[in-house]
């Protein structure tokens, strides 16, 4: 079985910094995370857009922002310290942002695949669309790995759901592995070498 991801992760600058920046005070522009996904094209292409503002540039109105029109959705906001940066801000995959990283043993990877594998998959419509499109998911509810949910309770953590489909394909392929070895060893048992 073979399955393509085809994610194109947005560039996500975060300079040298290995924590994240107080705040100054002094207002700047600070570019968003954007969409989770790059490479699909804004739903209003060229509207609100930056003119000659650039990430780190002086503002004025604390909160206001443009879009930057390009294909990972990202903004610039106005703040005192970079959004991204903050909790709850973009995945940052860097180790030099992070610490007590350990490497998911095959155990624990072999849970995390099942946890997907016992997502159950739905179809909906959303209420506020009546006529919408049908929509494939899942529901979060009290049974819903945290892995997959973000801190807001309603939303799901992509960043979350594609690394338990990652731990997911590890697992296969490790299995995979391990029969392919057995059928190896079975044919050598039923023909020997004369």
């Amino acid at each position: 079985m073979c399955i393509s991801l085809l994610f194109t992760a947005c560039q996500v600058n975060h300079s040298q910094q290995t924590q994240p920046s107080p705040s100054t005070g002094e207002l700047k522009w600070y570019t968003t995370c954007g969409a989770p996904v790059c490479g699909a094209p804004n739903s209003t292409p060229g509207a609100n857009t930056c003119g000659d503002k650039q990430e780190g540039m002086a503002c004025s109105q604390a909160g206001a922002s443009c879009d930057l029109g390009n294909d990972c959705q990202q903004k610039l906001v106005c703040a005192s310290s970079d959004p991204k940066l903050q909790p709850g801000g973009c995945p940052i995959s860097k180790a030099e942002f992070k610490h007590k990283i350990e490497t998911v043993t095959p155990a624990a990877r072999a849970r995390l695949a099942q946890k997907l594998q016992n997502l159950p998959l739905v179809t909906w419509q959303y209420r506020f669309e009546p006529q919408g499109p049908q929509r494939l998911g899942f529901m979060i509810n009290k049974h819903t790995p945290q892995e997959l949910v973000k801190p807001d309770g309603n939303s799901v953590d992509l960043y979350g759901y594609l690394s338990l489909a990652v731990a997911a394909l590890q697992e296969q392929q490790s299995q995979i592995q391990t029969l392919e070895n057995r059928i190896q060893t079975l044919e050598k048992q039923l023909n020997p070498p004369k």
